[in-house]
């Protein structure tokens, strides 16, 4: 693969991954969406990547559910935001709206994708 600038890197992985049936909400099963809200956390991580190991290995999603009308009845006192917990059938993500996703497609040795707390991946 030709060398690609950093902000490439981030349109691959984002294009790669958003919505991608192979990465689901663990609590609804399904596709996450690049969360565009978290842009400036995903350029500073760029920066972190870039200084740290030479590549872009990080972006953020989310599901869907997480606007969804339970997210707009949680309060300060919501017992269901710690992802393992859930209403209606429904995950609450209105504390926990972010998942990470580390993709290591851009470094010089193989490494298995992997996914933080809240999503699973089906490869």
């Amino acid at each position: 693969m030709k060398n690609l600038t950093p902000q490439e890197q981030v349109e691959a992985l984002e294009s790669a991954w958003n919505l991608n049936p192979e990465l689901v909400c663990d609590g609804c099963q399904k596709p996450l969406e690049i969360d565009m809200s978290c842009l400036e956390q995903m350029l500073e991580s760029m920066r972190i990547d870039m200084k740290d190991v030479g590549y872009v290995k990080h972006v953020v999603l989310r599901c869907e559910n997480g606007s969804g009308d339970h997210a707009d009845e949680c309060d300060d006192n919501c017992t269901y935001d710690e992802g393992d917990r859930y209403y209606g059938g429904i995950i609450c993500h209105n504390f926990n709206t972010w998942v990470d996703l580390w993709d290591y497609r851009f470094a010089n040795e193989k490494k298995e994708t992997r996914v933080s707390y809240g999503a699973k991946l089906l490869v």
